[in-house]
């Protein structure tokens, strides 16, 4: 489910900023996908174990990953905080509904105070990447 906010100057009534988290799919196993053993190196001929043993637990549901992209404000309002308090309300609105983690490809310096981390490290990655985005601008919170 995505999560939009904007805000709106209340003398004009105008929109002046905007903040969209959207869902995002996972493309490579990570630590909220684990991966899978490698098959046995051994030539046996024994059928793989059954997956309907009482003792086995059921699939883990996909993680619920946002993207974060817009975050915008209007050039006139823009250091005053709007920003900010788009990110902190959107973030907290995602983590009530449950989200696992958030992505964004945005400024190193800007997005580690709200707790974004460069996702390369963690061996994160999603469809839609821009090819052109640098390790430091992809994030992940």
């Amino acid at each position: 489910t995505p999560v939009s906010l904007v805000a709106v100057d209340e003398s004009s009534g105008r929109i002046v900023g905007h903040v969209l988290f959207s869902p995002v799919t996972l493309v490579e196993p990570t630590p909220l996908s684990p991966v899978p053993p490698p098959p046995s190196s051994s030539s046996s001929s024994s059928p793989p174990p059954s997956s309907s043993s009482s003792s086995s637990s059921p699939p883990s549901p996909p993680p619920h990953l946002l993207g974060l992209a817009p975050l915008a404000v209007v050039s006139d309002f823009q250091r005053r905080g709007i920003g900010s308090l788009l990110m902190q309300e959107g973030l907290e609105r995602c983590r009530k509904m449950g989200c696992d983690a958030v992505f964004v490809v945005g400024h190193p310096s800007y997005y580690p105070r709200f707790g974004f981390q460069s996702a390369y490290p963690l061996g994160f990655g999603w469809e839609g990447m821009p090819e052109d985005a640098s390790d430091e601008q992809r994030a992940a919170v």
